[in-house]
């Protein structure tokens, strides 16, 4: 009806950043539920109850061939394009942009990308899916869906040549190199086309690829932990257990073997009461920035060879 403000049902961990923009919109918000498909029964619940249109986000032809353009502008820019990798979350943009970039060009190769966690479409292309996920984790809350899509997977099976997984590390890595390197803020759920490349899921050696970054949805909270679990993701940042004498001085000796390695102490944490083996010793928790998973070994070494306890309290992430 005009004049009357559209309704969005979205899960209640959608970033505050797309909400507080839809809303900005003159849209009416309404939070339901954690992944997408408790948000879809609350949606159809509100449209059956209030007389309202229904429009699917993904499973509906004309929402997949909107997203198809996607794929059109990118071989009009890219002709000798070789492979396209595009982000899964319902399947609505790769269904779209695969039927268009086959139809244009039959050689090109075509892959999909889940989050590891929420990998209900990967299951169902390669014929492992049984039922709806029951528990679908992952940073990338934009893929977040426990079935595939009924009309999206048969033109997933038909046009997309292989769908594959890559890990929230992974997926956390890519978002710190898109803003280190290209300068881009995307969401998690935007960067896993990127970090299936990058981890080598999909094999693009020697060819011209393209990986669609489709996202920016981020609240600047969530970006500060993304950019720190990035950063322990790629050997960046190391974290280390170690004892001290408890002296003036002691924690000099320390800092001063980490500083000719060339690593920066970000945090220090003393830990007094009920850790140590003796009242004279104080057990620390570091963490450190290194170069890279090489560095932070070195400084592991640097730091026994001196006669250090060092104990790395997470290993590092591959």
């Amino acid at each position: 009806m005009a004049g009357v403000p559209a309704t969005i049902v979205m899960p209640s961990q959608a970033p505050l950043a797309k909400v507080a923009a839809t809303r900005g919109y003159g849209a009416r918000v309404i939070l339901c539920g954690d992944v997408f498909d408790e948000a879809h029964a609350e949606a159809l619940r509100i449209a059956k109850e209030e007389g309202l249109t229904y429009v699917h986000p993904f499973d509906d032809a004309m929402v997949m061939a909107g997203q198809g353009t996607v794929g059109v502008e990118i071989l009009a820019s890219v002709s000798d394009l070789e492979t396209l990798v595009v982000p899964i979350g319902g399947g609505g943009l790769i269904a779209g942009v695969a039927v268009a970039a086959k139809s244009l060009k039959p050689s090109i190769r075509v892959y999909g990308v889940q989050a590891s966690g929420a990998n209900a479409t990967a299951l169902a292309f390669h014929n492992r899916y049984s039922a709806p996920l029951q528990n679908p984790t992952t940073i990338a809350d934009g893929l977040l869906t426990r079935a595939p899509g009924e009309h999206t997977l048969p033109l997933i099976r038909r046009y997309v040549d292989d769908v594959v997984t890559v890990t929230d590390e992974s997926i956390a890595e890519t978002v710190v190199l898109l803003m280190e390197r290209a300068k881009t803020v995307a969401e998690p759920a935007g960067a896993v086309a990127l970090a299936a490349i990058l981890s080598g899921a999909v094999s693009v050696r020697d060819q011209n690829c393209c990986a669609v970054i489709s996202g920016g949805n981020v609240d600047p909270n969530m970006m500060d932990r993304l950019l720190q679990f990035g950063l322990g993701a790629s050997g960046r940042h190391l974290r280390l257990r170690t004892e001290l004498t408890d002296r003036p001085g002691a924690l000099v000796g320390l800092s001063t073997v980490i500083a000719e390695e060339g690593a920066n102490i970000f945090e220090v944490v003393h830990h007094r009461i009920g850790s140590s083996h003796s009242v004279n010793v104080v057990d620390l928790s570091l963490t450190l920035e290194v170069r890279d998973r090489a560095h932070g070994e070195a400084v592991i070494t640097a730091l026994r060879a001196n006669g250090y306890v060092a104990e790395q309290i997470e290993p590092f992430r591959h």
